[in-house]
């Protein structure tokens, strides 16, 4: 088992490209007060030999739908390259008095990937049960990436686009839609820097609700 050196893995990195990575900060922190929604979020992964991988992921969301949020789950990929993922994702939105109200989702979910001519196209079928303070019920949310690697001067971006709509079985209609564009940067293989800009549809009320995300991926 190897242990990885924090300074090595993380902060020599994050040194080494900082003057980029204060001018993406800059950038999205000023968009919030543009945008309806702010999310930071920091995950971290670990493979193990018998083919499992661990996920944890929390993070924060400020201005509209604040609160925090956290993540914990596990996925296998077969040999014929499909991906199995169980995990819960707790939404804790904060109260107008103080404290946080609980949102509890279980996820499950299947990921497909093709390859054609360096694009890459994945598509997710997720079922979310939801129980706590605010909703209860099924929902099935696919999703659809499509991505294409770039390199420059040794650098590696992947801009990306993503829709995925929410199917509420309580209702049995489609009640939101998200779409997502964004670049993901490996800085290192240990190192994965997102970020990108998102827009919430929702269909009920016509409610368009528009924010940045910026990640942080720590592969252990």
């Amino acid at each position: 088992m190897i242990t990885p050196n924090i300074f090595y893995f993380i902060a020599r990195p994050l040194l080494k490209y900082s003057i980029f990575i204060t001018v993406l900060l800059t950038a999205l922190m000023s968009s919030a007060h543009a945008n309806d929604l702010l999310i930071s979020q920091l995950s971290a992964s670990k493979q193990f030999d018998n083919g499992y991988k661990v996920i944890a992921a929390g993070g924060n969301i400020y201005e509209r739908y604040k609160g925090r949020f956290s993540y914990l789950g596990v996925n296998r990929t077969t040999d014929s390259g499909r991906q199995w993922q169980l995990g819960y994702f707790g939404y804790y939105p904060q109260k107008d008095g103080g404290g946080y109200r609980r949102d509890d989702r279980i996820r499950g979910s299947v990921t497909y990937k093709v390859n054609l001519d360096g694009w890459k196209f994945s598509h997710r079928s997720r079922l979310e049960y939801r129980r706590g303070e605010i909703i209860k019920g099924f929902r099935y949310r696919p999703a659809f990436e499509l991505s294409y690697p770039l390199s420059f001067n040794k650098a590696s971006l992947i801009p990306y686009v993503e829709l995925e709509p929410f199917y509420d079985f309580r209702k049995d209609k489609v009640t939101l839609v998200l779409f997502t564009a964004g670049v993901k940067w490996p800085i290192t293989r240990s190192l994965i820097v997102t970020a990108s800009h998102f827009n919430i549809l929702t269909t009920e009320d016509s409610i368009h609700t528009k924010g940045a995300l910026l990640g942080l991926h720590i592969v252990l």
